[in-house]
Parts: C-alpha cells; structure tokens; sequence
C-alpha cells in the first residue's frame, strides 16, 4: 500500500445551488420555490443584489412549441431569448398530450410583470401562470451585473426568522429601483485529508474523515463547527457589505480552534465558483478576484492565496 501522511488540510466546494426572488417568500406556496432552490439540503445563504428582471408582456409570444419573450433588466436594458416549453413545463414532455398547443395570454390590466400567463388552446379559459424564475432557471442569461453577495449565513437558521431578519431589512433598504434581491442556498461539500491516503484505494474510515464529512448527525458539535467554519471563512473572503463579525477580524474562534486540536492545523481549500452568469459571485471588498482559493490561519491570522494547496485531492 502506497500512503503518506496527512497534511493537514481541508476544503470545501459548491455541490449545487439555487436561489429564489425574496418576493416569493411572501407566496402561500413559497415551500414549493423552496424546495426547488433546494433549500432542504443546503448549509449556507447568501442575500445577493442583482439587477430586476420583468417581462415585456406585450413581446412575448408563442410559436411552435417555443416561448419567444423579451425581458426588461436593470433600468430599461432588454434581452430578446427563446426558450422550448418543454424545458419549462414538465408534462409537456408527456407523449400522450406531446399536442398540446399554448399561447401567452396577457390582458391589458395585467399589471404583475414576473409572470406569463398560458392559455392552452383546447381551453381558452385555463390560466397556467410560469414565474420568470422558470425562464431564468433554464437560460443562462447575462444580466449585464455580477449578482453582489451582501451578506453571508447559514441556511439554517434563515426560514425561522427571515420576516424580522435585520439583515435582510437593511439588504433591501439598499436596493435601487432598478434592482432586486436574491436568496441562494448553496450546498457545500467537504473533503480533508486522512492520517493515511492509499492512492489506490483512496480514503480510509479515518476519525478526522469522520468528523469533517459525516453529515448524518446534523446536531453534532462536529457538524456545527464545520458549517461554523465554512461561513466564517466565507465571510473574510467576500467581507459582504451587511455582515459584522469576521469581515477583518482574525478567525481565532471557537469552531476553528476544536477543529484545528482535531486535525492538528488549519489550512483550508475552497471552490466558490459555479457555472452560469447568476452564480458568478463577487463583492466589492472581497480579498482576492478568485474562485478558487487557500486559507492559511496561524494562531488565528488568516491570509488567502489563489489556488488550491498542492496536496489537496478532492474525490468526485
């Protein structure tokens, strides 16, 4: 068996990620948008600016199967796309109705612009309202503006009190006229490096493995520091506008010294890139114009530097 010993080290990366409008947490059935954020299985927020996106109703048509729409972004910019319905209406592709024929049905009092509504031609009547979050989910559309991560949590504590949550309050006091906010739930994963590496086989069932990566018991102190850790690294690296503690201080808390007595150090790798214009992640005062990074701490002082430590082998 071929192994060498650990470097002490781990990191983290997005597995997967989706956001919702703030607006649909007032929609009775904001557990829908939710689980399709996939908030259930998410460990950090982010409340990001961007710029408002509404339809331009009286430009949208549809023709063969295809919804051809014309969307209002920022203040005044427009951007003309075709989307199939079969990527925005699941049962579209269900053979037994492949036939169905829509069209866009705006009436002139129709003063809601985040939302189309689809008449089926079999039922004139019917009214099949599609949320502009279903057009944006299926395009990756340049907005024209980074999506500003203002402040960054853990999901976990954001449902409970987002309609009294000061930051959230204080992210939309800041928006423009020509701008909107956004929250996204971010799934992280995690790897670290074993006591024993076997380049053949790969990692064994190490305690420091366990304690980093065993994410069944959610209560556990171990998983509360690592989700503690992952947001306060993330905090010094985008030091957001809303957020108050880690921005510049040193990290030397908690969570990082019983993980640092556990693993012997605290050299941390991180992933925050994801693909597609809506996750394309900045801030203004963010340490480094960089996806991929390393967090060195020595008795709490933190320095970023670009890449991932060299050591560093992330399984997929």
């Amino acid at each position: 068996m071929s192994s060498k010993n650990s470097s002490q080290w781990f990191c983290f990366e997005i597995l997967k990620g989706a956001y919702v409008f703030h607006r649909h947490l007032f929609l009775d059935d904001i557990d829908a948008h939710l689980h399709y954020a996939g908030y259930p299985g998410s460990n950090i927020y982010y409340l990001v600016r961007a710029p408002k996106v509404r339809f331009v109703h009286d430009e949208c048509i549809v023709d063969d199967q295809t919804l051809h729409c014309c969307i209002s972004v920022g203040a005044g910019r427009k951007i003309e796309t075709s989307i199939k319905l079969q990527n925005m209406f699941p049962f579209s592709q269900n053979p037994e109705i492949e036939n169905y024929r829509f069209d866009v049905c705006v009436s002139p009092d129709q003063s809601d612009t985040t939302v189309l509504d689809f008449s089926p031609r079999s039922n004139p009547s019917a009214r099949l309202p599609v949320d502009i979050s279903a057009i944006l989910g299926s395009l990756d559309l340049d907005l024209g503006a980074r999506p500003e991560v203002l402040y960054v949590g853990q999901s976990t504590e954001i449902l409970n009190r987002w309609q009294s949550h000061k930051q959230v309050n204080r992210a939309l006091s800041m928006l423009s006229d020509s701008e909107e906010l956004r929250l996204y739930f971010l799934h992280f994963q995690f790897f670290a490096e074993l006591k024993q590496y076997d380049e053949v086989n790969g990692f064994d069932n190490d305690e420091n493995f366990k304690c980093l990566l065993n994410s069944e018991n959610r209560e556990s102190e171990e998983f509360r520091d690592r989700i503690s850790i992952l947001e306060q690294t993330l905090i010094h690296f985008y030091r957001p506008t809303l957020n108050t503690q880690h921005v510049t201080s040193n990290l030397n808390t908690a969570p990082f010294n019983r993980t640092a007595d556990k693993i012997g150090s605290l050299t941390i790798g991180m992933s925050i890139g994801m693909h597609g214009h809506a996750f394309d992640f900045w801030s203004p005062s963010q340490v480094l114009e960089t996806e991929v990074a390393t967090l060195s701490s020595d008795g709490g002082n933190v320095t970023f530097t670009p890449g991932l430590p060299d050591v560093c082998k992330c399984p997929h």
